[in-house]
């Protein structure tokens, strides 16, 4: 995909990240590679608020990991007495591993893909259309067909479940899907880093469902008669395929009723996790620096 950018930014620009995340390390190496301050965790925000408050008063440019967390409006209301810019990064969409995708306003029910999209130009779809037929391409994936309603579960502690949806545990979600689809087969996937005990506990749900341990969500979604998940990223992948796609947490495949254009607009929010030429861009085609 066509693009460019300053390349003496990259040396002008001053950043500081913020990860709400105490054991995780997430944009640290973008960060290094823009020769950029680091501080994880908000335990070590507290512990060094002046340190703090100094690097974001020299920066240009305020990159904080996650919208969700409560911790992050502290960082936003420090910006908002610098008048500093900020940025939110986040995971990719298409795909969600390797890439990194940039927002002005957060992630999920935060996300500005919410608002309206009318800003794709045909231009900009051609180019997420080409993505997006490489993309799966390599993955082998196509339309194979319409046998089952697939859901992919997520991690019921995760933030984008508490925050961003009315369940409690992936058991009330998938009593939904049943509720929903009385006559269908239905297939879940587990969240990768579920274990197999914890994927769903009530005996009747179990009994109404095919839990497939062995297959990746995507590769069922080809011969899924629809997708339907809470908010989880693997939706945007399905919406890519062409497949009916339906969430039932807050987020902007919900906002847009599940409307493929989404998938073509996520494209030019995101960037491989080093890409440092297309990260600049992006900061430069949404008019925040």
């Amino acid at each position: 995909m066509g693009r460019t950018s300053n390349p003496k930014k990259r040396q002008k620009m001053k950043f500081v990240f913020f990860n709400s995340y105490y054991d995780a390390n997430n944009g640290m190496e973008l960060c290094h590679k823009l020769g950029g301050k680091y501080h994880v965790c908000p335990k070590h925000w507290i512990a060094h608020q002046k340190e703090i408050y100094k690097d974001i008063d020299q920066c240009d440019m305020v990159i904080i990991w996650n919208s969700l967390e409560p911790c992050t409006y502290w960082i936003k209301d420090i910006c908002h007495q610098l008048n500093k810019k900020y940025l939110f990064l986040e995971y990719g969409f298409i795909p969600q591993k390797g890439y990194y995708h940039l927002d002005t306003k957060g992630i999920i029910k935060q996300s500005s893909l919410n608002d309206s999209l009318d800003w794709l130009t045909d231009d900009m779809a051609n180019q997420s259309e080409e993505y997006i037929a490489n993309f799966l391409d390599q993955k082998k994936w196509r339309d194979r067909g319409n046998e089952y309603i697939l859901c992919p579960l997520q991690l019921p502690w995760d933030c984008s479940i508490y925050l961003c949806s009315k369940y409690k545990t992936m058991d009330e979600f998938i009593k939904d899907i049943i509720d929903l689809y009385p006559e269908e087969k239905i297939i879940v996937t587990p969240h990768p880093l579920l274990r197999k005990n914890d994927v769903l506990k009530d005996p009747e749900i179990l009994s109404k469902i095919t839990l497939d341990l062995k297959n990746c969500t995507m590769h069922l979604a080809q011969k899924a008669k629809a997708v339907v998940g809470i908010n989880s990223t693997v939706l945007y992948e399905s919406l890519a395929l062409g497949k009916k796609t339906i969430a039932l947490g807050e987020c902007p495949i919900k906002t847009h009723n599940g409307d493929r254009k989404l998938a073509l607009c996520s494209i030019h929010k995101q960037f491989k996790h080093l890409d440092i030429d297309k990260f600049l861009y992006i900061l430069e085609s949404i008019n925040h620096v």
